[in-house]
Formats: C-alpha cells, structure tokens, sequence
C-alpha cells in the first residue's frame, strides 16, 4: 500500500528562500526526476551532496563569457536566417498560425549550436542522415526535444544517445588541435565556446581526478539536462512575450522606440551595449513573472510564515514532518500585490523600479538556482529587439476575432490560454508580423 504523504504549499518569499539555501534539510525528489531526464546519466538535477557540489562548479564553468557572447551571435544569426526565409516571399505580412512553433524552432537552433556546438537549419529537409544512423543529428534532437517528458519514441531517444558518445568520442581526438587552432578559424571558435565543448574539456583536465571534473556519462546527463531546461522555458517565455505585445500595442511602442533609438546610435546590435535595452529585458522578466515554472521539493522543515492576525513583520513557525512534499508555489508570488500591484497587468517597466528581488522567481532562488539564467536571458532580448525592430506585432483577427464587449484581460487570457506540461506553455498564439520598412 502505497504511504500518502501530506503536501504543503509555500507562498511566501523568505520561507522559499529559506528553503532554498538550506540543500541538506530540504532536497529535491531526486528518483522522481531521474525516470524524466536520466536517459543518457546523472545530472546536477538528480544529485544531491559532494557529487551536486562537484558538478554545479564544474557546469557551471560552461555558462562563461565566451559562451554567452556565442548565444548573442548564434541568435543574431539563426534571427537573420529565419528573416531571410521571411522576405524570399514579396508579402510585408508574414502569418504564423502557431507562435509556439515559431520560437520553439528558434530556441532549438540557438542550443544546438551554442549548446551542442552544431549548426541545424530552420529546413528540415536540409537534414543529412550520416551513413549507418536512421536519423539526422536534427532530426533526432527535434524528435527528443519534443517527447522530453513522454519518451513514446525510443528510435529518436536511442539515435540521440548514439549522436551524444560520438560527439564525445570526437571531441576527445580533437579537443588539442581545437584549444590550439587559430583564432580566426570561426567554426574551431564556435566549438570552443558551446557547452558542450566546454564540459568536455572539464573531463579532459581531470581525467585522473575523481574528485574533479565530469565523466563522459555526466557530460552526456548535464548537456541532456540543459536542452531539457533550458529549451521549451525559453521558447514558451518568447511566446507569451509575443503574444503580449501585440495585445498591448502602448508597451511595444515604447519598446520598439528604445530600440530604434539604440539602432540609430550605435548601427546593429552590440553586446557590450546591453544595458541600453532594458525595456526589452524587462518585457522578457515581465513575460516570466506572469508565466513562470513552478518548482517542488522533499524536505523535514520547520519554516517561519505570516501569522494569522499579525503585522507584517511578525513571523511564525510551523512544523512540517519528515517526508512531506513541499510545492513552492513561484506562480502566487508573482501574483501577490504586496509584492507586485495590480499583477494580472503586463507592466514590463516595473522592474525600472525598486522591487523584492525574492519574489522574482522565474529563475528559481538559492544554490539550485538557474544555471543558465544568462544564456536564456541573452537568446530571449536579442530575439526580442530583431524582431520588434524590423516587425510591428499583431493578433491574426482572422484566425483569433475581437469579441465585442470582451476585456483585455479576457482577451489576454483566451489568446494566451496557458496550460501545464512540462513547462507552462501557451496554446497556439496567432500573430501577424508585419514589415515596418
């Protein structure tokens, strides 16, 4: 007979916090999440201890500067390519029935490149399957990526791993004569920086060393890991962002005005100049808040919280019993007007103004905070400002119509309709794109 276990739910900033940074007497449900993402090995998700430690510093050392720099370049890129497809046709309006497939594909494209460190195309057909293989490169990490959760297509699954140990299997023979090619060379560069090649050479420098490093197999788990993460949370995020701005035509116009005013000083996009694009970080932040990942955790806590009938500064304690499920509720905190006023509002421009930090928690609070909160952050304003400053977005009223008498958030909610899979994802989001010059 199974044994049920009581659950309770965290609302409160400083009791998430709390449990947060305090990994030994609050762990996460590590076998739950091994059946989901320990297809290919162990990862900083499924390990607790001196094995998370050993891993977190390790992973940690691949979202880097040099890594971050590849994501603003790859995405600038895979941007320019989709634009390219775009204009080959002579129509100033480009109609995406589906946004969610639009940005999916664009994410995919960003980490199999500064990921994986290789190149996929927004054409399928384009795909070459290698001699000996039943699937391309491409097509297996678009199968896998897709069925992260459901893992109903073992070919694919089984073609990814394969993809994984020769990758690793080459970059071992190659890892000297990349570390040692010439600087000019953009494809040894591109190499150099992806995640991939960056946990590898982890493994090189420590192969005699047990206590440092990753082997081959958490190579395989870690890399696995952050397509897992890292892939639909953006695309989704892209997708409720877009869908915001065309519902708030007031909100893109100010962004789009930052944008062209930062075009008209400095030419193109540069990275060093990120800090003149705060509007369009906050939409990204403001898109987050509204729609964030909500996160669980195993724990025996006695955690303090709101007394009934107290002032706001009066805490409490209360005991919760050795293997209890604790949900960390992210979604009614950033719902909460003590912390965000008016919250069902898209206010982007909040986060110019002073807030709690810790009721900001789109990207997880604590040691196990996002590791790859920048590479996400970077792929999701680049995207952002190429878009906003070539398109002006709005709702396809053809597929999606105007229901009279029907309020922006009503409408908002029934554009948007977001629903729980893996991540909460919006349902489809018809948009038209259309050319501003």
């Amino acid at each position: 007979m199974t044994k049920l276990r009581p659950n309770v739910y965290i609302a409160d900033p400083q009791a998430i916090k709390t449990i947060a940074m305090q990994r030994q007497r609050y762990i996460k449900d590590v076998e739950y999440l091994d059946q989901f993402i320990g297809n290919y090995g162990q990862s900083l998700a499924m390990v607790e201890g001196e094995i998370w430690k050993r891993q977190r510093k390790e992973t940690q050392r691949a979202f880097n500067e040099k890594n971050i720099r590849l994501v603003w370049s790859e995405t600038e890129d895979i941007m320019q390519r989709l634009f390219k497809i775009w204009d080959s046709s002579d129509n100033k309006e480009v109609r995406i029935d589906n946004v969610p497939d639009m940005t999916e594909m664009l994410a995919l494209l960003v980490i199999s490149m500064a990921g994986f460190g290789r190149r996929i195309s927004w054409d399928p057909t384009d795909d070459k399957v290698p001699e000996g293989r039943q699937m391309s490169f491409s097509n297996a990490l678009r199968t896998v990526s897709k069925n992260l959760i459901f893992r109903n297509v073992t070919t694919a699954f089984s073609e990814f791993g394969e993809y994984l140990i020769s990758m690793i299997n080459l970059g071992r023979k190659n890892s000297k004569a990349a570390s040692d090619g010439p600087k000019d060379e953009p494809q040894a560069e591109i190499v150099r920086d992806s995640l991939f090649s960056i946990l590898l050479s982890a493994n090189d420098e420590n192969a005699e060393d047990e206590k440092r490093g990753l082997d081959d197999k958490e190579v395989a788990g870690n890399i696995f890991l952050f397509l897992f993460a890292g892939h639909e949370t953006t695309a989704h995020t892209l997708a409720f962002c877009l869908g915001l701005l065309a519902l708030h035509s007031e909100v893109q116009k100010e962004v789009h005005a930052q944008i062209e005013q930062f075009m008209k000083s400095h030419g193109k996009l540069e990275y060093s100049k990120l800090n003149e694009l705060n509007l369009v970080e906050c939409v990204f932040w403001e898109g987050l808040r509204m729609y964030p990942v909500v996160a669980t955790e195993d724990s025996v806590i006695t955690v303090a919280r709101n007394g009934l009938g107290a002032d706001e500064n009066s805490r409490e304690d209360f005991f919760i019993p050795k293997g209890a499920n604790i949900w960390l509720s992210f979604a009614a905190v950033h719902y909460n007007p003590t912390y965000w006023p008016e919250p069902e509002k898209f206010l982007p421009k909040r986060f110019l103004e002073p807030y709690n930090k810790d009721a900001f928690l789109a990207f997880s609070t604590g040691s196990r905070s996002c590791i790859g909160r920048r590479f996400a952050e970077i792929e999701g304003i680049v995207a952002l400002a190429m878009l906003i400053e070539r398109y002006e977005i709005k709702v396809d009223e053809e597929k999606f119509p105007v229901i009279p008498g029907e309020s922006i958030l009503e409408r908002e909610a029934r554009l948007l309709n977001p629903m729980q899979e893996a991540t909460i994802a919006p349902m489809r989001v018809p948009l038209i794109f259309k050319r501003r010059y």
